[in-house]
């Protein structure tokens, strides 16, 4: 038993050195536990394991290209609250229809970026998870900024706080 979390540990650490570095920052290495696993189902993984479930239907993802944002994704809120007159069921509709065609335009312009992961903090829309459907990108919701942080450290990337 000894020799078996000793190899894992030692794995971990290898795996977690920067290879122009010899400084081993000790937050690179985590254990998670899985419910419903014993300690001989245990594997040293390289890169991040995130538990919670994907909004879209895809649920793996290999060579990603990932978007973090630490912020909600959904539409624009106005800052005041206003009142809009419509005057038949046309404008109404195509009110809506410029709101959703703007926000296509963002996950689209994602998907052609190549991303294929987003990650946000926060809430996202459903309509932004219709989209990130529609364009085959996965889409996760993290609620720690700590999680956060760990991510964006493990992609080589800086969250972006604003749309």
């Amino acid at each position: 038993m000894d020799e078996l979390i000793g190899n894992l540990i030692t794995k971990a650490c290898l795996h977690s050195i920067p290879k122009n570095g010899r400084k081993l920052n000790t937050d690179n290495v985590r254990v998670q536990k899985i419910l419903g696993g014993g300690i001989h189902d245990s594997e040293v993984i390289q890169g991040m394991v995130v538990l919670k479930m994907a909004l879209t239907s895809v649920h793996r993802v290999t060579k990603a290209k990932v978007a973090v944002f630490n912020t909600n994704i959904e539409m624009n809120q106005g800052e005041t609250k206003g009142t809009v007159l419509f005057k038949n069921a046309d404008e109404l509709q195509n009110y809506s229809k410029s709101e959703e065609d703007t926000f296509e335009k963002f996950i689209k312009g994602l998907a052609e970026a190549n991303v294929t992961v987003v990650v946000c903090t926060g809430s996202m829309s459903e309509m932004a998870i219709h989209f990130c459907e529609k364009y085959k990108i996965m889409a996760i919701r993290i609620m720690s900024k700590f999680e956060m942080k760990r991510i964006g450290r493990a992609v080589g990337a800086t969250p972006i706080v604003n749309l």
